[in-house]
């Protein structure tokens, strides 16, 4: 079902203009990316040339905006393809006094458009939806596709770092990270008994703790 348009949306987004970098999104066909490539300069938006990670599917910026506080050394960029929930991580960021932290409101299949290769160090992947039918597998944020667009755009040596709660979803992208011949440096089936990573709790996450459940997680990088 789709949801909604929530009122006042532009002018909810021009009342927080700081939070979100601007983009052109007139050209829709991913096909052409390459080829009318819109490269955002992150010196330009962050003032400096620390290093940058994105967090991809970012909901409403819970995790991009406790980790800017965390790591003031860091850019962070959360992305999000919808405009409803992304509005919220903006007005949330207009309240912190955070300079290292901006969101971009794109589907992670046009990132290429908008980010030049080889300039991210790091890329989140929390709780994504896990489009459980199959004929929806593609739109998985770690179908082979998606992560061929990682590749390019991580610097060498870069990593992703996956969370879910979804079992399916999970066993399904490390089938992917194989097919993709990433290196799997570590895979969890119980994170936060076994994970020694730096561990911001999502909103997502959270839930999924309270009713007992265990998360799985995974770090990747390529060859």
């Amino acid at each position: 079902m789709r949801m909604r348009r929530k009122k006042n949306l532009d002018s909810r987004f021009e009342s927080v203009k700081k939070s979100w970098i601007e983009i052109d999104k007139t050209e829709l066909n991913a096909s052409v990316i390459k080829e009318e490539s819109e490269h955002i300069c992150f010196e330009e938006i962050f003032g400096n040339k620390n290093p940058v990670y994105l967090e991809i599917g970012c909901g409403k910026g819970g995790f991009a905006i406790e980790m800017a506080k965390r790591h003031p050394e860091i850019n962070f960029v959360g992305v999000e393809f919808l405009t409803n929930v992304i509005v919220s991580a903006c007005e949330d960021l207009s309240q912190e006094n955070l300079l290292n932290v901006k969101f971009l409101c794109t589907g992670a299949e046009y990132l290429e458009r908008y980010i030049v290769e080889n300039s991210i160090e790091r890329i989140y992947l929390n709780f994504s939806t896990p489009y459980q039918k199959k004929s929806y597998h593609k739109s998985r944020l770690t179908y082979l596709g998606f992560l061929k667009i990682y590749q390019n755009l991580l610097k060498k040596g870069g990593k992703i770092y996956q969370k879910t709660d979804d079992t399916d979803l999970f066993d399904y992208s490390l089938e992917q990270y194989a097919e993709a011949n990433c290196n799997i440096e570590f895979v969890t089936r119980d994170l936060h008994a076994e994970w020694k990573e730096e561990n911001v709790i999502t909103e997502y996450e959270e839930k999924f703790l309270s009713l007992g459940m265990k998360i799985n997680g995974a770090i990747v990088s390529f060859k």
